[in-house]
């Protein structure tokens, strides 16, 4: 339930193009910025749903293989279990 209040929120941060701080797992508080959320890596189905819904589906560059809807997510690269997220923005760089 925390990853998904928190991926929501990052939803929103990126929607919005506001300065949001959120505190991370470990109890670090970090600081996103409009330029931090200019290129978006969704990771699960309801996050990508959820980015587009608040009209950010144009900085979605890549997501993950339970992503199908809307429409727009099957064009874009797919990230699944054997990829490495790391790897895949090394190569979307």
């Amino acid at each position: 339930m925390t990853r998904f209040l928190l991926s929501a929120l990052l939803a929103a941060s990126v929607a919005s193009a506001q300065n949001v701080n959120v505190t991370d797992a470990e109890g670090r508080t970090v600081a996103l910025t409009p330029a931090d959320t200019a290129r978006v890596l969704t990771l699960g189905g309801p996050v990508t749903e959820i980015v587009y819904a608040l009209g950010a589906g144009s900085r979605v560059i890549a997501a993950d293989s339970s992503s199908y809807s809307p429409d727009a997510v099957n064009k874009l690269p797919k990230v699944g279990l054997t990829a490495r997220p790391a790897d895949l923005l090394h190569t979307l760089n």
